[in-house]
C-alpha cells in the first residue's frame, strides 16, 4: 500500500538462529572426525573451526542490504532496488554475467587468477564474493572478453568490489 514502510523488525527474522538438530548432530560428528583426523596425521580441518560463523547462503548480506531498503520513500526506486536485489546475479535478457567468484561462472574471464581468500568466513559477503579474480603488478590486469556485444547497443556495467581497504 502506499505509504506504508516495512516494519524494521520484519528484518530480524533473517537473523534468526535456524540450526536443526540434524544439523548440530553433523557438527559434532565433524567434529569428532576432525580430532580423529588431528590425532592420526596432525592435521585440523580449518572450516570446521569457522563452521558457526560461516553464512554459507549470504544471508547477512541480503539482510544488510535490505535495512538499507526500509526508509527508501520513493515507491518506483524501492521496487527497482528490490529487483536489482532479487536478480543480483540474473542481468536479464540480451545481458551477460560472469560470477568472479565462481570458477563455473566466469565464462568471459579471459586474463587473470582466481582464488578464495582469506575473508571466506567473513560476515557480510555473498558467497560469491569470497572468491576473487586478480592479477599481479605488471601484468595487463583482469581481463573479462566478450565478443558477442552489439556495438549500438548500450551496456551498464555492475562490479561488486569487496577487497577491504586496507588490504590495498
Amino acid at each position: 500500500m502506499p505509504g506504508q514502510k516495512c516494519h524494521p523488525d520484519s528484518v530480524d527474522v533473517l537473523g534468526q538462529n535456524s540450526e536443526t538438530q540434524e544439523m548440530i548432530r553433523l557438527r559434532e560428528e565433524a567434529k569428532i572426525l576432525d580430532d580423529e583426523l588431528n590425532e592420526s596425521a596432525g592435521y585440523r580441518f580449518i572450516a570446521l573451526l569457522n563452521m558457526v560463523e560461516m553464512d554459507l547462503v549470504g544471508v547477512t548480506w541480503y539482510s544488510d542490504h535490505i535495512k538499507k531498503l526500509i526508509d527508501e520513500q520513493d515507491i518506483n526506486e524501492l521496487k527497482q532496488q528490490v529487483g536489482t536485489l532479487a536478480n543480483y546475479e540474473n542481468p536479464g535478457d540480451g545481458s551477460y554475467y560472469d560470477n568472479g567468484g565462481n570458477y563455473a561462472e566466469q565464462p568471459h574471464l579471459t586474463f587473470g587468477t582466481s582464488n578464495y581468500w582469506d575473508v571466506i568466513f567473513s560476515p557480510g559477503l555473498k558467497p560469491s564474493q569470497v572468491l576473487i579474480n586478480y592479477s599481479f603488478v605488471g601484468e595487463q590486469g583482469v581481463t573479462y572478453t566478450y565478443n558477442e556485444l552489439d556495438k549500438k547497443a548500450e551496456y551498464k556495467i555492475r562490479v561488486t568490489y569487496v577487497l577491504p581497504k586496507e588490504s590495498w
